[in-house]
């Protein structure tokens, strides 16, 4: 392999037009098509076989016309009056209240927001005289009075209120971020009256398609390490634009499966930071190998080719790996978790392909102005037979002198990091591990102050009794 990679590598070099007008082309092609076919990426994060789910689809069986609950767009606004005065003390700043949030952006065009203590007299009213109209003994009224006070949006002691309403909306992810702005100066301004007033909720909480501003600041971080590492400017860039490009390219082709099969949103997150990360090592990995070999030749394009040949194949063997983890995913047969092992992996292989074939082509172009615009000399020192001789050798040296001890200081440190993950309770994000300074967060907390544990999480049960003789 080796061998190949060397000849593949000096072909680039030396038709650097051609691999760099190829590189454009298979851009500009698959973004043709993605603009041309793609469709929207799938919210549906769904799990086949778990009980919640298929009580799901039954009930959307049985109730054709109710709303899936992936798809409620619902907000609930608690509101707490201060310790020792109840919510009845507030009433006209809670009707002021629900008759802003009937205002808000996107909401239907007679919306009915109810204030929670209104809320609680209807829903008690409605079960209590059911009960008594079927002629229900004082038994059945007490247990419709306990079943109102269950659901009630009013706290017992009377003090913590929710205000739940929907946004005219199909999806969550429909939810635009002007809207939610609004509710939270709606909120904003009932405070001033001296009630805590938050919300959480799917409605409110605004979903991104991507998430690009850590991939900046990583991207910024990554420059500074490689500009201190090879004290060059163009070098320096290299690495960074090939990852770059690699996620567009990796990314576009995402995009572009959508016309065939649903991907979901959460795939190109993943593909993108794993794509950003990889690009910018396997480039390293190739790029500092060249660099070494310019010490020992003035045949650049030698010195490429051995580069390619060996830290490339360093490069194909970590990629191999990473793409079987990342494929691996498929095996749990989880939809979502699928796209999004492929989806990453796809990126890692077009990574793997732009530091073998774009990297060499970019030295071709760039020839001996590879490491202009220096930041800083690169005196390398060298050992009593010539090579260079640095930390990273100074390490691996003293590592081969004391293989064993180190050995037992990993084991021992990884032992005592897994310590913690004995009691390690796994879950699925909701509003109560949301930071704590959010108002999704501060909601929840509301919610268990006033109502207790678990109302956030109600058991619902659903029957077929259709084949029930």
């Amino acid at each position: 392999m080796a061998t190949l990679l060397h000849r593949l590598g000096t072909t680039a070099f030396r038709h650097w037009p051609r691999f760099l007008a190829g590189w454009l082309v298979v851009l500009l092609a698959l973004g043709a098509f993605s603009a041309a076919f793609a469709k929207p990426l799938s919210e549906n994060f769904t799990i086949p076989g778990i009980p919640s789910e298929e009580a799901a689809d039954l009930q959307a069986e049985l109730f054709p016309g109710s709303e899936s609950a992936f798809d409620a767009a619902n907000v609930n606004v608690v509101v707490q009056a201060p310790e020792g005065e109840k919510l009845t003390d507030y009433r006209q700043d809670i009707a002021e209240l629900t008759e802003a949030l009937a205002g808000l952006p996107q909401m239907p065009e007679d919306p009915q927001v109810v204030g929670p203590v209104k809320q609680a007299q209807l829903i008690e009213e409605q079960l209590v005289g059911a009960a008594q109209a079927a002629g229900g003994d004082r038994a059945a009224v007490r247990e419709a009075r306990a079943n109102a006070d269950a659901i009630s949006p009013l706290s017992d002691d009377g003090r913590t209120g929710i205000i739940t309403f929907e946004w005219d909306v199909d999806s969550p992810t429909d939810i635009e971020e002007t809207s939610l702005d609004a509710l939270e100066d709606v909120m904003s301004d009932a405070r001033e009256s001296g009630l805590e007033v938050e919300a959480n909720g799917p409605g409110a909480t605004l979903f991104s398609e991507i998430g690009l501003t850590s991939e900046a600041i990583g991207l910024g971080v990554a420059l500074i390490v490689l500009v201190l590492t090879f004290g060059s400017l163009v070098a320096a860039g290299m690495p960074i634009f090939n990852a770059v490009l690699g996620v567009m390219i990796g990314l576009t082709g995402v995009t572009a499966m959508t016309a065939f099969i649903d991907v979901d949103s959460s795939a190109t997150i993943l593909a993108s930071m794993i794509g950003i990360a990889v690009g910018i090592d396997y480039t390293l990995f190739i790029l500092a190998r060249y660099r070494t070999e310019l010490h020992h030749t003035d045949d650049r394009e030698a010195a490429v080719g051995v580069a390619v040949g060996t830290a490339g194949s360093a490069v194909v063997f970590a990629g191999l790996t990473v793409l079987i983890a990342l494929s691996a995913l498929a095996v749990v047969r989880i939809p979502f978790l699928t796209t999004m092992g492929l989806a990453a992996a796809a990126t890692v292989f077009v990574a793997v392909l732009v530091a073998l074939t774009l990297l060499p082509a970019i030295l071709g172009l760039f020839k001996s102005k590879t490491f202009a615009g220096r930041v800083r000399k690169y005196r390398p020192q060298h050992d009593e037979d010539g090579k260079v001789l640095n930390n990273g050798v100074r390490w691996a040296r003293f590592v081969g002198r004391y293989p064993a001890a180190l050995v037992a200081v990993v084991v021992i440190g990884l032992g005592a990091l897994a310590v913690p993950l004995a009691g390690l309770q796994l879950a699925f994000p909701t509003d109560s591990t949301a930071p704590s300074d959010s108002t999704q967060r501060q909601a929840s907390e509301l919610v268990s102050e006033g109502f207790g544990p678990g109302r956030e999480a109600p058991l619902l049960v659903v029957v077929d009794a259709r084949d029930v003789e």
